[in-house]
């Protein structure tokens, strides 16, 4: 029996490739030929309605090796997976293969690819229909709509400053400045309705796992109550160029904003957690009528000591405790200056929110000079915080 899978002729177990095509016949030649290990040739002639007729076979080409008919049925199962992966973007590989390898027979089994190598094979099957992934931001343009929705059709872009004619950096000249600023929020009307009900929200950023073209995805989680437990949720993520005040709260503003357009039943909450950065509290207390602020020590004191890699060359510098040369000086057991230092500063956090400026000061002059770059990253992120370029945020005392 013969059948084509993949520009590959499956013929009674043998499995040839295509050479060319002349006359409305296909010329083929065994696998194995390539490496000069079967000399076997087959000729097709494709028929009215698509049939298949095999003008020159294995029994006037005979090969020089037994049939596999096992090999034949996995190049089958293979093409089957990266249809697959292809028409259920949304579904993990892994979940694929136990729908689909279940009652596929040991012998066809041992002949496909590891299944990390499969995984590589689908990713990139799903990868070939995908556009080119931007390099720079200002290479991004209008996101596709395609991006733009659920599986299920539902909008998953709340707001895009690029497509806002209301936002700063649409108005901005140029296209360098307009992609500067600009701002990505993805989010789904269950999500709204989900951090709607939460009393509670927690705000934080992350760099490790980023495109490369932004500074940070920042994330807003709610605690929504299930029916015997209460669970936290990450209900929405922004794409930030900065970890500027403007841009934390553009987020806020633009969330509130999606809701009401919505027509979401929208509670702002009553607390909110982040970390010490001064910026995301700042907009906090302007953007939402929250009545207690909580802050993450832990959070304070691995963004001190942890190192950043700067490989975006990103405007605000990460100068932590972790950088070249600091490290060893932190670890030295005979000088605890460096690690007592850095302990001095992490205990601004304890200090009351109206003292920390004016303790800060008194603490600056007896830090060793080695704790420099440690002490201005620390003023500008969580003491004194970065100028906002938008001209309309008062300044808030730090927490």
């Amino acid at each position: 029996m013969a059948g084509i899978v993949k520009n590959q002729l499956h013929l009674n177990g043998f499995i040839y490739y295509k050479v060319n095509s002349k006359s409305g016949r296909t010329y083929w030649i065994c696998k194995r030929g390539k490496a000069k290990e079967c000399s076997a040739k087959a000729i097709t002639l494709a028929a009215a309605g698509g049939a298949l007729t095999v003008v020159k076979g294995d029994e006037q080409s005979p090969q020089s090796h037994p049939p596999n008919r096992e090999e034949g049925q996995a190049v089958k199962v293979v093409s089957n997976l990266k249809r697959l992966s292809q028409e259920h973007p949304g579904m993990p590989p892994a979940q694929i293969f136990r729908y689909e390898l279940t009652a596929v027979p040991s012998g066809v089994l041992s002949q496909l690819p590891e299944r990390e190598k499969l995984k590589k094979m689908m990713r990139r099957e799903r990868r070939r229909d995908l556009p080119k992934n931007p390099v720079r931001l200002s290479e991004l343009g209008a996101i596709p709509e395609r991006f733009t929705k659920t599986l299920l059709g539902g909008n998953f872009l709340l707001f895009d400053s690029h497509e806002d004619p209301n936002s700063d950096s649409s108005n901005s000249d140029g296209e360098n400045e307009q992609n500067r600023h600009r701002v990505i929020i993805f989010g789904t009307r269950r999500n709204l309705e989900l951090l709607g009900r939460s009393v509670i929200w927690f705000l934080d950023g992350t760099f490790k796992v980023y495109p490369g073209h932004v500074v940070q995805i920042f994330t807003i989680s709610g605690l929504v109550k299930r029916t015997k437990s209460s669970g936290e949720e990450e209900v929405l993520a922004a794409f930030l160029p900065s970890k500027k005040e403007e841009h934390y709260g553009q987020v806020l503003e633009e969330i509130i904003a999606a809701a009401r357009e919505q027509q979401v039943p929208f509670a702002e909450p009553v607390r909110a957690m982040s970390d010490f950065e001064l910026a995301i509290l700042n907009s906090i207390k302007e953007a939402l009528a929250v009545t207690e602020l909580q802050c993450c020590f832990f959070h304070l004191g691995q963004s001190m000591y942890r190192k950043e890699t700067d490989n975006l060359k990103i405007t605000l510098s990460y100068c932590q405790v972790q950088q070249e040369g600091l490290q060893v000086a932190y670890n030295n057991p005979g000088d605890r200056e460096v690690k007592i230092g850095s302990h001095m500063l992490l205990a601004l956090a304890f200090i009351p929110p109206d003292e920390v400026k004016d303790v800060y000061k008194d603490l600056v002059r007896i830090l060793p000079a080695e704790l420099k770059p440690v002490v201005k990253y620390m003023k500008e992120n969580y003491v004194v915080g970065t100028p906002s370029t938008r001209g309309r945020r008062r300044t808030i005392p730090a927490r």
